[in-house]
């Protein structure tokens, strides 16, 4: 299955919020890409299944968050994973450090999204 739309600036945006280890809203990204931020999900959805979970890579996406509580709406986890809320923020916090602490410079969004499904 090809990405959606803009995928792939939503990775770049994501890779330079890992390098400068910093999380950023779903608005700010969408503004950034020329996407509605209520559409943005889509593309992060894309990246964590098809890109991050496929290569076995930290998952990007967590730096996608709401603007209010600075944490990633409920979607952040695929299908299946289910956790109490302060579960879910433990473990995206220990998530957010790993995608910090791995080195994204090398890695092209054609190379990893060619393939997937």
């Amino acid at each position: 299955m090809a990405p959606p739309a803009k995928t792939r600036e939503v990775f770049d945006v994501l890779k330079e919020c890992a390098e400068c280890m910093y999380t950023e809203s779903y608005g700010e990204i969408a503004n950034r890409v020329g996407l509605a931020p209520s559409g943005i999900g889509y593309q992060l959805g894309w990246i964590r299944d098809s890109i991050c979970r496929r290569h076995g890579l930290p998952w990007i996406n967590l730096l996608a968050v709401n603007k209010e509580e600075w944490f990633p709406g409920e979607s952040f986890l695929p299908e299946g994973f289910a956790g109490t809320e302060s579960d879910n923020r433990t473990l995206w916090r220990g998530m957010v450090l790993h995608v910090f602490a791995y080195d994204w410079r090398n890695l092209q969004f054609d190379a990893l999204a060619a393939g997937a499904d």
